[in-house]
């Protein structure tokens, strides 16, 4: 992805505040016209992150804003989940196919269709098309929904998904790691299995 970036081409940005078909419709235009620009992450119901070449993308962006949508650039982000990935495919899956990969112990929600993956033996090919294909963030809340899903523990270095998951569905228990509050209190709801720290 680093390499990707590094030749300064690719270009991300969020887009907030207007319907997402709307979004579709431009970059589904721009794509016709021979442009690289995609929808790379469905957000929220109100929000996407759409990426691809610089100059497609800032033009998408400049259509976008005057249907009264908000951008928020990601200026030093890779172009993740589009199709400037997709010449580091092939050096992904042959890493992948070096890895000796066993059957689940619990279910993991792929990105690419916001439901399970099959088997361990699908593994390789999903996140192969994971780098370039959008990240179905909005269907995998539906899929927690559906399927009653009540604690959510959000990983990431930040409270991002935190957020969005309280947006979505504040009846949904969502703890955040990355807020220390939030780390005691998920101390009290889950048992510890072991020693751990802040």
């Amino acid at each position: 992805a680093q390499r990707v970036a590094d030749k300064e081409t690719g270009y991300m940005s969020i887009i907030d505040n207007i319907p997402i078909t709307w979004v579709q419709e431009i970059c589904n235009q721009l794509q016709r016209e021979g442009h690289t620009v995609s929808i790379s992450a469905y957000n929220s119901q109100t929000q996407v992150a759409i990426c691809g070449n610089s100059v497609d993308v800032e033009f998408a962006e400049n259509e976008l804003i005057k249907k009264d949508a908000t951008i928020t650039p990601l200026i030093f982000s890779p172009p993740f989940h589009c199709a400037l990935m997709q010449e580091i495919v092939d050096e992904l899956r042959d890493i992948l196919k070096k890895i000796e990969y066993h059957p689940f112990s619990i279910p993991v929600i792929s990105n690419i269709d916001a439901m399970p993956y099959p088997s361990e033996n699908d593994i390789v090919e999903y996140l192969c098309r994971q780098i370039v294909q959008p990240v179905q963030w909005t269907q995998t809340l539906d899929f927690f929904a559906r399927t009653q899903v009540s604690k959510i523990f959000d990983m990431g270095p930040q409270a991002i998904l935190t957020n969005i998951i309280k947006q979505y569905n504040p009846i949904m228990s969502v703890y955040s790691i990355a807020k220390k509050e939030e780390r005691d209190a998920l101390r009290r709801t889950v048992p510890s299995r072991g020693r751990y720290s802040d």
